[in-house]
């Protein structure tokens, strides 16, 4: 009887497969089980909880998205007002300042409303015009409400509940009131005409009157023409504050994702430059303001933003930590059983061959993931009787992942280049042609045949990620292959 693959993983001790899932959105119901910082993340939780303005910097699959939500298991949804933007979709490829605290506003204020909603008692301690903006607000940027609810949100917020509840127990008996004042004309008519017959008749002496006419409450709809401006974000704040919220926090994420971008780092850059260099927007005081950016399209205006004066860490993963993941996750979906990584691998399989999968996993937490599925996939098509990863069976799945790998998943490609032409495919093509994963600009001209455009592409590789500048000898610039993948191929040619 064949062995079913639930079979084969639950023979290692794992109640569930651990490795098939590799973003945070699919793991929400256990994100906080199996959520494992890197060592560098003390300084940045810190400076979250001081309510500092952030700007994270992480390649893809370094953990981003499940530090936004580690962040939001630090705060009182009760007492704080949490807004996450994910959807750019709205915004100009190129968005003004404008354009960007709109989406904020808005975002925010569907947050608000909610709040209010909830607490509708919070609205009595502000002032009038407070009222009145927050009407404006409502009116102007919540656009979907009906325009009978939108009435009915807005007198909620200008108008007493006292004076409310009167006007709505006056206009919910007035039926009543004017049937009997009704009652009361026509029989008094009726004694008047037979001892006064020469009193007209009374036309539609049936209809009942309107001796109590329906009372509209005096609300306040010619809001004032407010521009969008980084002044309005301030008070929207500011009301917050008044309505006893601790400060509001907006996370921004997937600012790289957008469909239209083409996944063009350049593209990318652009887009995110006017959030990124706007001082106002980056020293708010009445917003927690946190950004979630993609590493290499940032390295196109890191020389625009000011990431000496705003706090702008950048996520690493050292071996050790990427070790905590694993065998975090390993325990979590073995209930216990398995905690160690090692005891996964044959004691024939020596440390440093194990550390290749640390190598090509090139410090990213997603790749450590898809290392192991492909290692688990291989040994259960090879021979899924064992308990034990062999040398074979991890040579195998490393060059599997290699092969396989998904390089635009990671790396930029220009939107309208020439079919593999100047991206992460061409550019490995060309550092294959070289015996060693150090390299100047005449060695690489000379060995891919670069030519002219041997600057284009060293200038090119930097900015995706792809090799970096090491050191200086004799006066040329020593470069280095960062990705490890690449030099794996690089050495499995010679």
């Amino acid at each position: 009887m064949t062995k079913s693959y639930k079979d084969f993983y639950q023979a290692f001790g794992l109640n569930e497969f651990p490795f098939t899932t590799f973003t945070t959105e699919q793991e929400v119901n256990i994100a906080k089980k199996i959520f494992v910082s890197q060592g560098e993340y003390d300084p940045i939780i810190d400076a979250f909880k001081d309510g500092r303005n952030i700007i994270i910097l992480g390649e893809r699959g370094s953990g981003k998205t499940a530090i936004l939500e580690d962040f939001k298991r630090h705060l009182s949804p009760q007492k704080r007002i949490i807004t996450t933007i994910h959807d750019f979709s709205k915004l100009n490829k190129k968005p003004t300042s404008q354009e960007i605290y709109k989406l904020i506003i808005s975002n925010f204020l569907i947050d608000l409303f909610a709040k209010i909603g909830n607490a509708p008692y919070k609205v009595l301690g502000i002032s009038t015009e407070d009222k009145i903006l927050l009407s404006y607000l409502l009116s102007e940027f919540l656009t979907p409400i009906s325009q009978n609810s939108l009435k009915d949100k807005v007198s909620k917020i200008q108008i007493n509940p006292f004076v409310r509840l009167l006007n709505w127990g006056y206009n919910k008996f007035r039926g009543p009131l004017n049937f009997s004042g009704t009652v009361v004309k026509n029989i008094t008519y009726q004694y008047l005409i037979k001892h006064y017959s020469f009193l007209p008749i009374l036309e539609d002496n049936n209809q009942i009157q309107e001796f109590f006419p329906e009372l509209k409450l005096n609300v306040d709809s010619d809001f004032f023409d407010q521009e969008i401006s980084f002044r309005l974000l301030t008070r929207v704040g500011d009301i917050s504050k008044k309505l006893g919220f601790k400060k509001p926090v907006i996370l921004l994420d997937r600012l790289d994702e957008d469909i239209r971008f083409e996944n063009d780092a350049e593209v990318i850059s652009e887009f995110m430059a006017p959030f990124l260099t706007d001082g106002n927007l980056l020293s708010i005081q009445e917003f927690e303001l946190v950004f979630f950016i993609w590493s290499t399209p940032f390295r196109f205006i890191e020389d625009l933003v000011r990431t000496q004066k705003y706090y702008c860490p950048s996520l690493r993963w050292s071996k050790s930590d990427l070790e905590k993941l694993l065998n975090k996750r390993l325990e979590i979906y073995s209930g216990g059983n398995v905690n160690n990584y090692r005891n996964l691998f044959d004691k024939s399989v020596t440390t440093e061959e194990i550390n290749k999968v640390f190598e090509l996993a090139n410090s990213n937490p997603r790749d450590i993931i898809h290392i192991f599925k492909i290692i688990f996939e291989e040994q259960f098509r090879q021979n899924s009787e064992s308990r034990a990863f062999s040398t074979n069976i991890l040579n195998d799945s490393l060059t599997k992942f290699v092969l396989d790998f998904n390089y635009f998943e990671y790396y930029p490609k220009k939107s309208n280049a020439r079919a593999n032409s100047m991206d992460i495919y061409s550019y490995a093509a060309h550092l294959l042609k070289l015996e060693t994963e150090e390299f100047t600009k005449n060695h690489l001209s000379e060995k891919a045949g670069t030519g002219g455009s041997t600057t284009n592409y060293v200038v090119g590789m930097e900015r995706i990620g792809l090799i970096e500048n090491v050191r200086q000898e004799k006066g040329n610039a020593i470069y280095r292959i960062k990705d490890p993948k690449v030099v794996f191929c690089q050495k499995k040619q010679t």
